[in-house]
Parts: structure tokens; sequence; C-alpha cells
């Protein structure tokens, strides 16, 4: 069986504030785009992994925390022939680890005839990732909380999408751990989703609580984002925590000139659109 792990960028995000627990309160756009990993799995006497990126089959891995989670749920003893191809760049800000796990969940629901619903998925993803329950719903949301509040909402016409990133990445836990609330953006989500719906004016709206502390590690994202913008493309941001950058365009629009600038000096450079 196969599923296709699709990416996501964040339109824009807010970090509300910070838990007594440690934890930050969210508010943020979601959007999952055309980029994804392929994963095929099916039943087997026991369980191997292979994949075309060199990632361990370890306590890391977020494949194998979603198998063994649904395993210590549910006590089934089946064992799994595992392919991943992977599309996603790593510490990119594109959640690929947490989709790769709800993608796992399908399809470990699927073959071993556990018969549990998206919404029973996205409450046991929780426990393996905060972005992971987003991935059950398969088209763009209002994310709040630590992840597990979801509005999805409609997108009545598509946008295009660029990709962007530099060769290193920023840890998740590293831009939570260093983000400045008092310096930080806190962009205003309630008016970026109405503008982002109706194909209003972005440029003025767009914020990432996150490229506070991640330009300070990495600031070759500020730059990326300055050239774009200097190019001529103004609805720029960084995704999630990290280090891809994505330009948000009207579909059919022209970035070739950009995408021939960026391809010269960045790791990753891929134009897809928005899923619907």
């Amino acid at each position: 069986m196969f599923e296709k792990a699709y990416a996501k960028i964040n339109i824009s995000l807010d970090v509300i504030g910070q838990r007594p627990d440690g934890y930050h309160d969210l508010d943020m756009l979601m959007a999952p785009v055309g980029l994804y990993d392929a994963l095929s799995m099916e039943l087997a006497p026991e369980t191997t992994f292979r994949n075309d990126a060199h990632m361990p089959y370890n306590e890391k891995n977020t494949i194998r925390k979603a198998i063994e989670l649904m395993r210590a749920e549910f006590g089934f003893t089946a064992q799994f022939r595992i392919l991943l191809s992977k599309h996603i760049p790593f510490l990119a800000g594109l959640a690929g680890g947490s989709s790769d796990a709800a993608a796992a969940m399908r399809l470990v629901n699927r073959l071993v005839g556990l018969g549990l619903s998206e919404k029973r998925l996205a409450a046991l993803g929780q426990k393996i990732g905060s972005d992971v329950p987003f991935f059950f719903q398969g088209r763009c949301a209002r994310v709040t909380g630590l992840g597990e509040q979801i509005a999805p909402f409609d997108l009545p016409r598509g946008y295009d999408v660029l990709l962007i990133k530099p060769a290193r990445g920023v840890s998740t836990k590293w831009a939570y751990q260093n983000v400045d609330l008092q310096k930080c953006a806190h962009p205003d989500i309630a008016s970026v989703q109405h503008a982002f719906i109706a194909h209003e004016p972005l440029a003025g709206l767009l914020g990432n609580s996150l490229e506070q502390p991640a330009f300070i590690q990495l600031p070759q994202i500020a730059d990326i984002e300055k050239r774009c913008r200097q190019a001529g493309f103004d609805q720029v941001l960084m995704s999630g925590s990290g280090s891809t950058v994505f330009v948000l365009t009207e579909p059919g629009t022209d970035m070739s000139g950009l995408m021939a600038l960026m391809d010269r000096d960045q790791q990753f450079v891929y134009r897809t659109q928005i899923i619907q």
C-alpha cells in the first residue's frame, strides 16, 4: 500500500506565549503543498526499512514512532516491509517527519484492519508531534493551541508556491527555546486568513514569530527573503522554524528568473502549489 506524505507551509505563525510546562501556544495558518514523500508499506515476516536518504530506523524515526505507538495502543503483532522515497528536505520547516508519521499511521490502520477514523488517528498523532494532526485534514486550516485545535477552511482559488531552502537547517527545538516574545513578529492571523482566502495583498500582513531566532542563527534566510523581494516578489516568508523560505504567487506567475537566480547557490529550489 502507498501513501503520499505532503509537506506544509505556514502562511503565517504567531507564537502567543509560553505555557508553564515549557510548550508554546500558537496561532497559525497551515497549508499543504504538492511536494511529498512517497511511503509504501506491506505486511512482512519481519520489519525492514529502506529509504533513499540514509535515514536510520531508530527511536527518532517518526515512521517507527507511529508504528510503535499504534502497536502499544492496539496490541497487534504485525510486521512491515517499509519503503520511503524522501523528497521533503530535513530541518526545513515543512514538517516532513510529521507528515511521514501521519502517512504511516494511515497505512498501519488499513494493513492491520483497525478501522480507526481520521479523527482518532489525529488524536493519536498528537503524541508523536504537534504538526501530525494537521496531516489528517488534507486542506488549509487555522491551527491553535499546541497544534491540536484545527479549523479547516476552503480556499476557492489556489496559489503557486516556490520553496527555497539553504544548505543548513534550523532545529525546531532550538528555535522555540530562543524565540524572544518581546522582539519577534506577532502577525494578525485573522487578517492574514481573510486576505489569503480572498486573494488580497498579503505583503504587509504575513509574519512568523520564529523568524526572529532563525535569522540570528542563519542570516542566509533573511538574505533569501530580501533577494526574492528585490526580484519583485513581495509575498515571501519563512515556513515554520525554517530554514525554507516560500514565495506565494497567483497561479501561472512566471518565476523562472527567480528560480534560475536561486538555483545557483541554494540547496533546494522547488516550484509547487497549495493543495485544495
